[in-house]
């Protein structure tokens, strides 16, 4: 029942260039998708930090608030010192984009692979 089939084809190279283009533009839209990926990894990990730091600065003021004679005082404001849960928050986002940027590595390799073979076709 299973038979194999041979079947000519007229113009192999035209058929290769036209099998390269489409692979060409498939992988160009994975780099695309990949650096969209990359930048909501990175807009999520920004969001997080974000809510994290909101969160302490509303538990700031609170116990502030607590802390205060209740009278119309001026306060000069000093800058709050990085906490290092932030900063190892900070270099887990870091290191996940650096993953991705490796597969984005991969995808442009790939591709400019793919455009030297269309080159030395043409």
């Amino acid at each position: 029942m299973n038979e194999d089939y041979f079947v000519s084809i007229a113009d192999p190279v035209f058929l290769e260039k036209s099998l390269l283009s489409d692979v060409k533009a498939s992988i160009e839209f994975s780099i695309i998708n990949q650096k969209i990926q990359d930048i909501k990894i990175k807009k999520a990990t920004l969001f997080n930090t974000l809510k994290s730091d909101l969160d302490s600065i509303s538990a700031l003021l609170t116990e502030l608030d607590e802390k205060l004679p209740h009278k119309d005082l001026l306060i000069p404001e000093k800058p709050k010192p990085v906490s290092k849960s932030s900063t190892s928050k900070k270099k887990a986002a870091v290191k996940k984009v650096s993953t991705s940027i490796s597969k984005l590595d991969k995808l442009n390799h790939s591709l400019a692979e793919i455009e030297r073979r269309l080159k030395d076709l043409s």
